[in-house]
């Protein structure tokens, strides 16, 4: 690839969410406001947004996916007020999975997993989790290795009653891949 400026060297930029759209518009603004030799790609062809956009349909807006503007941080907020003045709405909302009957807070609160998933199937939740916290999986070849290395209730080995199960059932129903995990 031939590079316009060696002090700049082009950059490529992959997906047009939240973040690549900052990182597009942080390039352009460290360039002196050119865009020359930053690329940035985006699957679908006529939106940007990602899986944090909104579609109106039939009269409503659903949000793609379970995403949605948070941070404690002032400057971040600022800055994407600045960008979307007329857009950026502050609403309360709340997101839920339903599993097995049950509603369960997202992401995850432990009280609420505790009255839903009841003492028995709580403790082996965090006995897996201790479990996990002192013999790690090494090396982490897949999502769910990676994933029950971190503070969550997901165990590689959990049974079909655990957590694990209830984190990729949403995952796969977001992705629409039951392969993710």
């Amino acid at each position: 690839m031939k590079q316009t400026n060696p002090a700049c060297p082009d950059i490529l930029i992959v997906g047009a969410g939240p973040a690549g759209l900052t990182a597009a518009a942080e390039c352009v603004r460290l360039r002196g406001g050119s865009g020359v030799g930053i690329t940035l790609l985006e699957q679908e062809p006529s939106t940007v947004g990602g899986i944090s956009r909104t579609v109106c349909y039939k009269g409503f807006r659903f949000d793609i996916g379970g995403h949605r503007f948070f941070s404690k941080n002032p400057e971040i907020v600022r800055w994407w007020q600045e960008r979307l003045p007329e857009d950026f709405l502050s609403v309360h909302r709340q997101s839920r999975i339903f599993y097995r009957g049950c509603f369960y807070d997202y992401p995850l609160k432990p009280w609420n997993a505790l009255r839903n998933l009841g003492f028995l199937e709580s403790l082996l939740c965090g006995l897996s989790y201790a479990h996990r916290q002192m013999w790690p999986i090494r090396p982490e070849t897949s999502f769910a290795d990676w994933a029950a290395q971190r503070k969550t209730f997901i165990s590689k080995s959990a049974s079909n009653n655990s957590p694990f199960f209830l984190i990729k059932f949403f995952y796969q129903k977001i992705f629409d891949k039951p392969e993710v995990l």
